[in-house]
């Protein structure tokens, strides 16, 4: 009777799918928040600002002030405030350089940027490892500014586009940042030369999207959207002509967030790029209009960071964050018991994957006996503390699964689970239903193992998940 009970399941979310139409405006599910810091650094623009994951940390260097001209300091945003780093090494003050973290060898690159008095181009290549600056390589791409640069996850090296030589004239040329050396890269189509264009790594897709920019000796404002797929270029959907607007890519909504830029003068506009289409966002507060601001999504707070920019003869040194309104999350709790193979089915999200209504989240779970006799079940339930009145978790020893928990009010189970090579994958698709945003639902999937015990049936940890909008 138990066991009945257990596995009586009233279908409670997977609804009948329905696709997420993007439109040219989204309803207000993000907003920026300005954050006030002890510590401030100075009013600049053109700057450089670079998440480092590894270490959990922002860093920005540089820049141009309107008080002192080009600026030469290092700064590090912790999640909540900004501290001034005084390296034994740094690289001579400049702006519009160009940088990236390189993941593989976990730290800083920047190339070149402007220096003033005398004004002129450079071409260094630096490394910041979180202690102090190294200068890498003097050669390489010649001296330049205003340039691209990007990870190519691809490929696992950092990609330089274009920028500006001694006479402000543009470069139409690309270069990869290989093991300590730059290499020349000729792909036969490539995007015009341009300065302040969006050119952003999305790790996900494994690709650089370049949006719009400018090319003054050719028309002004650019604007072609162009993606970057590790071995060609090839154009996309644009959300028109924008030159210095910069963006970062948000790793938990999946997405590329652009700020500010213009044509003939700055915005504040916010606009997303999701994989195929850009979508103004419409946020009840953001920063002023402004150009030369830079963006980096901070792994600490989950949010997109932004610090300075200006327009016309104002800069400033606000920080600001992008955040999410209704933010999707997911957490394992509990654990499973084991089957044959000694090991407790494992249920977990795939490559970050989180539920957004109107979108597919993909789970799986591993460590499963090998098919063709041990079939997978999903179970999602609404409830981890009672089930048909019993306390959770709840010892399943009493219908013959001992050591097995009982740690959600499965009221749904889902179809049969393709188990391949002890990989069961588990895709749900949730209707765009607002009213769905908030909800919370925990799961936990059913292994059938004979031989594991005397009802045959093992479980995995399970899952808590709230679902989000984004």
């Amino acid at each position: 009777m138990a066991m009945q009970k257990t596995l009586t399941f009233l279908p409670v979310v997977l609804a009948a799918a329905s696709s997420l139409a993007l439109v040219a405006s989204a309803s207000t599910q993000t907003n920026w928040e300005q954050r006030s810091t002890q510590a401030t650094p100075a009013a600049r623009t053109f700057h450089v600002l670079v998440h480092d994951p590894a270490r959990g940390k922002t860093v920005m260097f540089g820049g141009h002030s309107l008080a002192v001209g080009n600026l030469g300091d290092t700064w590090e945003w912790d999640g909540t405030q900004w501290l001034e780093r005084f390296p034994l090494h740094s690289p001579s003050p400049r702006h519009n350089a160009m940088a990236c973290f390189d993941e593989t060898r976990g730290a800083v690159i920047m190339f070149g940027g402007q220096s003033d008095a005398p004004y002129a181009p450079l071409g260094d290549t630096w490394e910041w490892d979180g202690v102090d600056w190294q200068l890498l390589a003097s050669s390489g791409p010649s001296p330049r500014g205003q340039g691209q640069m990007a990870f190519d996850y691809a490929n696992g090296w950092p990609v330089l586009f274009s920028g500006t030589d001694l006479f402000s004239a543009p470069l139409q040329d690309m270069w990869e940042f290989v093991n300590g050396t730059w290499r020349q890269r000729t792909p036969q189509l490539m995007p015009p030369p341009c300065t302040g264009a969006v050119f952003c790594a999305d790790p996900r897709r494994r690709e650089i999207v370049l949006q719009g920019g400018a090319n003054n000796w050719a028309g002004g404002a650019l604007g072609q959207c162009w993606i970057w797929n590790g071995s060609s270029w090839s154009l996309a959907n644009s959300r028109g002509t924008y030159d210095n607007s910069f963006a970062a890519y948000d790793a938990i909504r999946r997405r590329i967030v652009a700020f500010g830029g213009g044509v003939q003068s700055v915005g504040a506009d916010t606009w997303e790029w999701d994989g195929s289409v850009w979508t103004q966002r419409s946020p009840s507060q953001s920063p002023s209009s402004r150009g030369g601001s830079r963006p980096a999504f901070d792994t600490v707070s989950g949010r997109v960071l932004l610090f300075g920019g200006g327009s016309g003869n104002t800069y400033n040194n606000e920080t600001w964050e992008y955040l999410n309104l209704s933010p999707a999350r997911y957490e394992n709790y509990g654990h499973g018991c084991p089957g044959t193979n000694l090991q407790s089915p494992q249920l977990d999200i795939v490559d970050g994957s989180l539920p957004w209504i109107g979108e597919e989240w993909s789970l799986e779970v591993r460590d499963v006996p090998a098919a063709p006799f041990n079939f997978v079940w999903g179970l999602v339930g609404t409830s981890r503390t009672t089930a048909n009145g019993l306390p959770l978790p709840f010892d399943l020893g009493v219908i013959g699964m001992p050591g097995c928990p009982m740690l959600m009010n499965g009221e749904e189970a889902t179809t049969l689970l393709t188990n391949v090579g002890g990989r069961a994958a588990w895709n749900i698709r949730f209707p765009f239903d607002l009213q769905l945003i908030g909800r919370s639902y925990y799961l936990q999937a059913v292994v059938l193992d004979p031989l594991a015990n005397a009802l045959g049936v093992t479980v995995s940890n399970g899952g808590d998940a709230y679902i989000g909008q984004k």
